[in-house]
């Protein structure tokens, strides 16, 4: 190995936070600059499938010599689900609150 597992966890969380901490637009100013937004959007996306990886690899291990394929395919189904239902509920609550911005 030449990366230990917890080192790319780490390192996947705290580029995921970098990502979304530029994305977000009110304590810096009422607006989020374009550069903002790609540079956190791919700090984010570069960040999300580094870990999802690591723990699958990780939960694999755990699992042992079982039918691992049925145990990875409800994980990754239930990981979906949020993918899936939250933009429509942050829509809902954002339209909700009357909320500004550029996009």
């Amino acid at each position: 190995r030449y990366v230990e597992d917890r080192a790319m966890l780490v390192a996947s969380i705290v580029i995921g936070l970098i990502g979304s901490v530029l994305l977000m637009d009110e304590p810096f100013n009422k607006t989020l600059p374009v550069w903002r937004f790609l540079i956190g959007f791919s700090l984010t996306t570069i960040a999300f499938p580094v870990g999802r990886n690591v723990v699958l690899g990780v939960f694999g291990n755990v699992l042992g010599p079982v039918n691992q394929g049925r145990w990875m395919g409800i994980i990754i189904a239930v990981s979906a689900l949020p993918r899936v239902i939250g933009p429509f509920l942050a829509l809902k609550t954002l339209e909700l609150i009357h909320w500004k911005t550029w996009l």
